[in-house]
Formats: structure tokens, C-alpha cells, sequence
């Protein structure tokens, strides 16, 4: 499955990631600043975006699949 978290940086969000990327989820993780304070798994993609603005969440969920 192909998996977006926003806030996946965050305390619940690197948790998610974590847990989908051991699951063999593609998983794209959306930050505001669209960088990593720490760590994530190699496989993930890493995108900037707001979860408050529409348009971002229509780009960037356009093209995933289930």
C-alpha cells in the first residue's frame, strides 16, 4: 500500500512510519519544513507540505494508490 503521514516527524507520526515501513508499506512523509530532525527509514519519501492547506493535500495524494 502506498501510505501518506503528514506530521511524520512528529512523536504519533515517526511511530506510523515506523511500523509501515516494517509492514513493506511505501510510505511518503509530509513535514511543514520538509526535512527530518531525525531520523527516518531510508525508504521514505520525504515531502513539504501543511495538512491545513487543500491544494497541498490534493498534490500531494495525487497518484497513490491503495
Amino acid at each position: 500500500m502506498d501510505v501518506v503521514v503528514f506530521g511524520a516527524t512528529g512523536k504519533i507520526g515517526r511511530t506510523i512510519v515506523e511500523e509501515l515501513v516494517a509492514r513493506d508499506h511505501q510510505v511518503t512523509g509530509v513535514t511543514r519544513s520538509g526535512t527530518a530532525t531525525g531520523a527516518l527509514p531510508e525508504s521514505v519519501e520525504l515531502l513539504s507540505g501543511d495538512m491545513t492547506d487543500p491544494g497541498r493535500v490534493s498534490e500531494v495524494a495525487r497518484g497513490r494508490r491503495a
